[in-house]
Order: structure tokens, then sequence, then C-alpha cells
């Protein structure tokens, strides 16, 4: 009896030992799984959506190609303006105002499409590799701004020659719209559109900080959005020349007439005016200084203003305190 007990102790024992390795083997599989659960990435928040109209476009383009001009227009109105007519409403793409708008339309297609075939190479390039340029560019924009997590709606369309980039108001909301034909037409085939990317999507960061007022902004804030741009995407592209930049060279053209852009910008900063704003901005304003003037002015007061404020302090800008300190950078500068 002793000798079968002792038997029995031994094989208890055993059966102990075999049951505590096989309890450990399956908590230890069980902590790697946790590890390894740890280890997973988290999950990237949603960003934007992205809406290419350039396949209707090239669609159009294979049926209007060497027809005459009237029978491109309808065309272009069926085939374009059809599918996609939030794109190509009046504010959008900034036709005339007080005009009807079929009459307008027609008008800006009577001119756009003539001009058309010596744009088409560089559209075309563009569609093959702007959606891919785009999520490089937006890699090194994201090194800067890592919080940049925008989760609106960027459309590659078309402007009819009334700008390159930048939002709008789009069916209630405001997408991105980057426009082929105005890419081509301004910055030609072999810019470096880094610095012009980097620009809109800074447009798009800034405006979480900083929006734009309902009734619409003063020239001081248009100064400062675009200056503030011009900024920043000079940081992130050291080596971009003002061309690159600003689309031509206003370091040249704009310091001749400074003393008479301060006056007249002082005059008016608070001022929330159409006319105003064309003649400092855009590529078909008209008046005494160089055409986009505002963008270099803007430019030289978001560098001087740089001295003083970090650049998260000067995202964050606004209201009183930016118009105090805009109006004091002009008067020195």
């Amino acid at each position: 009896m002793t000798l079968f007990f002792k038997t029995l102790q031994r094989a208890c024992f055993r059966m102990r030992i075999w049951a505590f390795l096989i309890v450990f083997a399956f908590s230890s599989l069980g902590l790697s799984k946790r590890v390894v659960a740890d280890k997973k990435p988290k999950e990237q928040p949603k960003s934007y959506r992205t809406i290419n109209i350039m396949p209707t476009f090239w669609t159009f383009w294979t049926k209007a190609r060497g027809q005459k001009l009237a029978t491109q227009i309808k065309l272009f109105q069926r085939w374009v303006v059809a599918k996609y007519p939030k794109l190509f409403e009046s504010q959008v793409i900034g036709l005339k105002k007080g005009v009807p708008y079929d009459a307008a339309l027609k008008k800006r297609l009577a001119l756009y499409l003539p001009s058309l075939p010596k744009h088409i190479p560089t559209m075309k390039a563009l569609t093959n590799t702007v959606q891919n340029k785009l999520s490089r560019f937006e890699k090194t924009f994201k090194k800067a701004f890592p919080d940049f997590a925008w989760k609106g709606t960027i459309y590659f369309t078309l402007s009819l020659g009334s700008f390159d980039g930048g939002t709008r108001r789009v069916d209630g909301k405001e997408p991105l719209l980057f426009a082929l034909d105005g890419i081509a037409k301004y910055h030609g085939a072999h810019a470096d559109l880094q610095p012009f990317f980097h620009h809109e999507l800074f447009h798009v960061y800034h405006n979480k900080f900083a929006p734009y007022p309902k009734k619409g902004p003063p020239l001081y804030l248009c100064l400062w959005t675009e200056g503030l741009a011009v900024y920043v995407s000079q940081l992130l592209n050291p080596k971009a020349s003002y061309k690159d930049l600003l689309l031509a060279d206003l370091a040249k053209t704009v310091p001749p007439h400074m003393k008479a852009i301060k006056k007249e910008l002082l005059s008016k900063l608070k001022l929330v005016d159409w006319e105003t704003y064309k003649s400092f901005f855009l590529s078909r304003g008209k008046g005494p200084f160089p055409r986009r003037t505002g963008y270099y002015v803007g430019y030289l007061l978001a560098k001087r203003l740089a001295k003083r404020f970090t650049l998260d302090q000067l995202v964050r800008l606004k209201e009183a305190k930016l118009h105090e300190e805009m109006h004091r950078a002009l008067v020195g500068l």
C-alpha cells in the first residue's frame, strides 16, 4: 500500500506540473495577443474626399474638338455643365453680375473654348498625375501641421480660366477646388506646383481657426489670409521663386508703388468691397498697381508679424487684435 500511495503521489504531482504548464502556455498566448493588439496602429481619422470631373471633360473634348464654336458651346453645356451644374454657377466661376446666367455663360465659353487647345497637353498631364501629387504634397504639409485633418471635399474641376485653386461656395458647402485649366493657364507645364498646393491647403487649415465672417471679409482680412498663406508656403518651400509663390515677380514690380499702395490700403483696411478686392487680388483686376499686389503686401506684413509671434499664434490671430496688428505693420512697412 505504501508503494501504491507513493506512486499515486508522484503521478498527481506530474499532472499538476503539466496542468500548470498548459495554463501558463495559454495565458502567454493570450498576453501575446493583447500585446499584438496594443501595437496595432490607430485608425486614422477619415480625411477629405475627392471628386474628379476631368473624365467628363475629356468625353466632351473628344466630341467637340474641331467643331464650330457654336457647337462646342452646346456640347460643353450638355456634357459638362449639365452633369455638374453647381460647379458652374455664377459665384463659383465668376460670371459677370447682373447678366442672365445663360447669356453670361455663353459669353464666357465663347472666349474660353478658342483658347483651350494650347492648354490641352498640360491639362492631360495634370489629369494623370494631380491626385498623386496632392497626396505627396499633403504629406509634406502635415509634417509642419500634424493636426491637419480636414474632412471636406476637393474637386479637380474647371474654372473656365477664372482661377487656379481656392475655396468656393458650392451647394451650401465650401469645398476646395483645383481647376486644371486654371493651373495650366497660370502655372504652365513645368511649374513646381508644391508651393501652390501648400498655399491652398493652408487656407483650409487656417479657416478652422479664423473663418471668414458671413458678411464678407474686410480688406485687412484678405491681406492677412493670402499673405500668411504665401508666407507659410515659402517656409515649407524655401527654394521656391516669387513666381512659384505669387505667379509673378511682384518683389520687383510692387516696391516702386509702395507709398501709394500703403495710403490706399490704410484708407480701406476695414472696407468690405468687391471692386477693391478685385483691384488688389485678381489677375483680371483693374487699378493703378500691379495685379495681385495684395498677395505680396500681405506676405510682407505676415513676414513682419512673424518676428513677434510664433506660427501657432499667427494662425490664431483674428478680429480686433488682427486689425490692430495689421494696421501697425502696414504703417511700419
